[in-house]
């Protein structure tokens, strides 16, 4: 018996030695692309390298995480979905109408048993109905990312009162922040076993930067949302978070006035060189759908490079 534990203990203490030797002396080329992990969960769980030891690495399988707001291969919803089902997440997916459905199909061929439902944020009597259809269909829901958001895009040009009227202001707060509130109530339902939501957020949520305008008001009211939710979904098991990304070439962002200048702002004042990418935020979000984030709730995590921790005016790089 007492050789039978110490075999054991040698064993443990062999597979320890061998991952940190793997991990040390593998070019770091292969240990930050993403050949590295498990990139592939098709029933099958493939592997693209027989490295036992990274067994661990998925986060979330057998987790079904709803996610709302794709619009396409540029959109942070699309390298959200990949990041959680690179780790093992089976992704429900939501878009704004049939023509996105299609391109959904197309963009996210590679993620296995996707599911695709329309949901019109808009419409309050659209997201009961779709709540309800996800619900009969996954009964079951581990996590939901809210990727939403609007504003008029004359209400993002000049200076915030330009181009303000009353509609662009219900309209902006309705998309972006109503419809998430109101998707929360139905999250005990579909998380019973509890769960984790998170909300996409940016600086200007505050600090005002030229340009975001109105979008900065209802990402403010977001995060006051996140934090309250937080508040009321405790009870349930149901953590709530944010995360604050950097500027991102998307669909949406063409449509801020000052983009530009905002992109080169960050890039040339963050401590971390380049832009944040969708992958970046992607791996944010898999952590706060995890386990590992079973401590965490009411916060907004920021995934800008660092933009956000300084005040210089331009980081010295060299």
């Amino acid at each position: 018996m007492i050789y039978f534990v110490m075999f054991a203990q040698l064993r443990q203490f062999l597979d320890i030695l061998i991952s940190d030797f793997l991990h040390i002396f593998m070019p770091l080329s292969l240990r930050t692309s993403g050949n590295y992990s498990t990139i592939t969960r098709d029933k099958r769980i493939t592997k693209r390298y027989n490295l036992h030891y990274l067994d661990g690495m998925m986060l979330l399988n057998g987790k079904k995480i709803l996610i709302l707001g794709f619009a396409s291969k540029r959109s942070i919803a699309f390298g959200i979905a990949c990041s959680l089902a690179e780790h093992g997440a089976e992704i429900v997916l939501s878009v704004a109408n049939d023509k996105l459905a299609q391109r959904a199909k197309l963009d996210c061929d590679h993620i296995p048993d996707l599911s695709i439902f329309t949901l019109d944020v808009s419409e309050e009597k659209n997201i009961e109905q779709t709540m309800q259809a996800i619900h009969k269909d996954h009964p079951i829901i581990d996590g939901i990312v809210h990727a939403v958001a609007y504003a008029p895009k004359e209400s993002l040009q000049g200076h915030i009162t330009d181009n303000l009227t009353s509609e662009g202001f219900h309209s902006s707060l309705n998309i972006s922040v109503y419809s998430f509130l109101k998707i929360a109530k139905y999250a005990p339902q579909l998380m019973p076993n509890g769960g984790s939501m998170c909300a996409l957020s940016y600086i200007g949520a505050n600090q005002a930067f030229p340009g975001y305008n109105l979008m900065g008001i209802a990402k403010a009211s977001l995060e006051a949302s996140i934090r309250y939710l937080a508040l009321d979904m405790g009870k349930y098991q149901i953590r709530v978070n944010g995360i604050s990304a950097g500027p991102i070439r998307t669909l949406a962002s063409s449509a801020i006035g000052d983009f530009r200048n905002m992109l080169d702002h960050s890039e040339k004042n963050s401590p971390l060189d380049g832009n944040v990418t969708i992958e970046e935020v992607g791996d944010c979000a898999t952590y706060l759908l995890s386990h590992l984030s079973r401590g965490t709730t009411g916060d907004v995590i920021y995934v800008d490079h660092g933009y956000h921790s300084t005040g210089a005016l331009s980081v010295n790089k060299e």
